[in-house]
């Protein structure tokens, strides 16, 4: 389970768990497996690939909490083709 806290316009709290092949929104988590807070633009780039998620952390874009390889392939199960 991943736990969002995006600041900013549009920002918020948002918790999401995979189930086999899905994806859940969680209403209250109980022990993410990550932690990711960002300003929402941030998160923005990192879902487009324009903020590499090594480079965010290293740069303090990017605070992660928790299994840091959820976020390193964030992008590549996030990200939408449209």
């Amino acid at each position: 389970m991943i736990r969002f806290e995006l600041e900013g316009p549009g920002g918020g709290v948002w918790c999401l768990k995979r189930r086999g092949t899905r994806v859940h929104l969680v209403d209250h988590p109980t022990n993410p497996d990550c932690l990711l807070r960002c300003s929402t633009a941030d998160f923005h780039a990192l879902l487009t690939g324009s903020l590499d998620a090594t480079e965010g952390f290293m740069s303090g874009r990017l605070e992660v909490a928790g299994d840091v390889g959820i976020v390193l392939g964030l992008h590549e199960a996030l990200r939408s083709d449209g």
